[in-house]
């Protein structure tokens, strides 16, 4: 007599079913915005606070678009910053293995080269685009180069 009270009771609730999956559904969409809100704010701060150029703060700074600095109101990202950091202390490592100029610059030298290099390509972008100035790729000019016959 029990079994079949409460096969009745749950056979015949189907509004209850779809409460309960749609508050499962809500719960689970809930907890993963908050799980990417704290990534999120977890990686502002590592890349601010710290400076931190590892994987995740760098994949943080690309989704979110995160500026380094701005010149004349063009933002510098800091994921383009961390490329280039990365790629001057893998030249700095070889110059330190060869005498090379850059052995014996400090990681605050470094930093500033790659600032000042990101705002020189702002600026150079802008002066280029006001004078109408455009790089051509792989353009050849015919008997440009060649030898006198």
């Amino acid at each position: 007599m029990e079994n079949q009270e409460l096969q009745k009771s749950q056979e015949g609730n189907p509004e209850k079913a779809k409460q309960n999956i749609r508050l499962f559904l809500f719960s689970t969409l809930a907890f993963l915005g908050v799980v990417l809100v704290l990534a999120g704010v977890v990686g502002v701060v590592r890349v601010y606070a710290s400076g931190a150029t590892d994987i995740f703060s760098v994949t943080v700074a690309k989704v979110l678009r995160l500026p380094v600095a701005k010149v004349n109101g063009t933002p510098v990202l800091f994921s383009d910053y961390a490329d280039d950091l990365k790629a001057i202390k893998v030249m700095r490592e070889y110059d330190k293995n060869n005498n090379g100029p850059t052995a014996g610059m400090t990681d605050e030298q470094l930093s500033d080269q790659v600032l000042w290099r990101l705002a020189n390509n702002v600026l150079v972008n802008e002066a280029a685009k006001k004078f109408s100035v455009r790089h051509m790729r792989k353009k050849s000019y015919p008997g440009l180069f060649c030898k006198a016959s």
